[in-house]
């Protein structure tokens, strides 16, 4: 869905990455934070979910996710799966397809990222993904990472049996 960008649009869009990259590191100290309480950590995302899946949409209709920028996305979103398993599941299936261009899916510190994610779920929040939004997230994310042949994901995927007990 990329399309080619004349030379003033890509340094728009280069500075717009940096934006978008700022914000996200903003993020994933917000939520590393010491002392930062789940009230605060609830409203934080709340408030800046939106602006998440704008971030993915934009960056995904633009040529894609850089892998560095997804790597803090995803830290974000494993920090922030307890507080709405749903939600983060969409994200992270949005960051996987936005960044599935840039090669993120064969890195080995995206499969521990996305394994961290995934077993999350299944273990802790099956219940919570009985949807069909959830299930095609789920799927998703599993299917990118699956192709790359990952022997981590390969396990996560005979798991989801876990989900309809």
């Amino acid at each position: 869905m990329s399309r080619e960008l004349e030379p003033g649009q890509k340094e728009s869009m280069k500075q717009l990455l940096y934006i978008y990259d700022a914000f996200l590191h903003g993020l994933e100290r917000a939520f590393s934070s010491e002392g930062f309480t789940s009230e605060q950590a609830t409203v934080l995302y709340k408030k800046t979910r939106p602006l998440m899946e704008m971030l993915i949409g934009q960056v995904e209709l633009q040529g894609g996710l850089l892998a560095p920028m997804a790597h803090t996305f995803m830290d974000i979103i494993n920090k922030l799966v307890r507080y709405d398993p749903q939600g983060t599941l969409l994200l992270a299936a949005g960051v996987v397809r936005a960044s599935r261009s840039a090669g993120y899916h064969i890195d080995s510190i995206a499969v521990r990222d996305v394994n961290t994610f995934v077993e999350a779920i299944l273990t802790d929040f099956r219940g919570d993904i009985q949807e069909p939004a959830q299930m095609a997230a789920l799927l998703d994310i599993l299917d990118v990472f699956g192709e790359a042949g990952w022997p981590e994901v390969q396990r996560l995927v005979w798991r989801l049996e876990e989900i309809f007990r």
